[in-house]
């Protein structure tokens, strides 16, 4: 999305009408008092942002006890240094306003588009990850009563599709490498991309597969050999539709349930010599 991704979420937001209730999932990079007090300040959009925990956390977050719990958010935002400012204990943005001022190349210029002080009122919620002793920490402004604890840490896990969605984007179908110098190549490069990964997709769920044979497993199809093989059948003048499905439901996986990794944890690496690497 660039660097300015904020100001891109903020003009996305605002495009769209949200005649209906809409809840937003967001991780963290999206953490700013700005963007918390726009998604507070539109009708029908409720938000769920994962904020950091410890030193480099909101400075309201900092005070909570690293554990469960769910604790209302109110924090004042001010963009001057009055006196009157500082003894409310309100929150101050620098937002490099001042005319005839000249900032230092070290001083941290932020955006905040409200009148100040402006006022934020959301919850703070904090829950265990299983028994691992990890936590992850949620601002919402989703009512308490309709939505707990537990319900929040299931809508936070919804986001794991969207992770795997950007993955099977960005990596499976390469659309992170464009190949294009101008704006236009790079956008018809861009439109081919995302229509080749919704026929990938259509062509996966058309392709029959059972289960693993005895184990519960979810077997799944590799979305990476799937790819590589609609790539060839485009290429291919006359190619068989029936020999595609067979070809891909041959490049599958078993995915166990409840098998992951110790968050946390680095996996080491080793390392591959560069003869190895380079064909002769």
């Amino acid at each position: 999305m660039g660097r300015d991704e904020q100001g891109q979420l903020l003009a996305l937001i605002y495009r769209r009408k949200f005649t209906e209730p809409t809840i937003l999932v967001m991780d963290r990079g999206y953490e700013s008092y700005n963007t918390i007090a726009h998604c507070c300040n539109i009708p029908n959009l409720f938000f769920v942002l994962r904020v950091k925990q410890g030193k480099a956390a909101l400075r309201d977050i900092q005070r909570l006890p690293l554990e469960t719990l769910d604790e209302p958010f109110s924090v004042t935002v001010t963009t001057s240094q009055r006196n009157i400012d500082k003894e409310s204990g309100w929150v101050y943005l620098n937002t490099g306003s001042r005319k005839g001022k000249t900032l230092s190349e070290k001083t941290r210029v932020t955006r905040f588009d409200f009148l100040a002080p402006h006022t934020i009122n959301c919850r703070v919620v904090r829950f265990e990850i299983g028994s691992s002793g990890h936590y992850e920490t949620l601002l919402t402004n989703l009512p308490r009563d309709e939505f707990p604890v537990e319900e929040m840490e299931k809508i936070y896990s919804l986001r794991w599709r969207i992770e795997q969605g950007f993955d099977a984007l960005k990596n499976k179908t390469e659309l992170k490498f464009l190949h294009g110098r101008s704006d236009g190549c790079a956008l018809q490069e861009l439109y081919a991309k995302l229509t080749f990964f919704n026929f990938t997709s259509l062509i996966c769920r058309a392709v029959a597969i059972g289960k693993s044979s005895g184990t519960q497993n979810e077997v799944r199809i590799s979305f990476k050999d799937a790819t590589d093989l609609c790539r060839d059948f485009y290429r291919t003048p006359n190619a068989s539709g029936e020999k595609l499905l067979q070809d891909i439901s041959k490049y599958t996986y078993s995915n166990k349930k409840g098998r992951k990794a110790e968050r946390g944890t680095l996996k080491p690496k080793t390392f591959v010599a560069f003869t190895y690497r380079t064909s002769a």
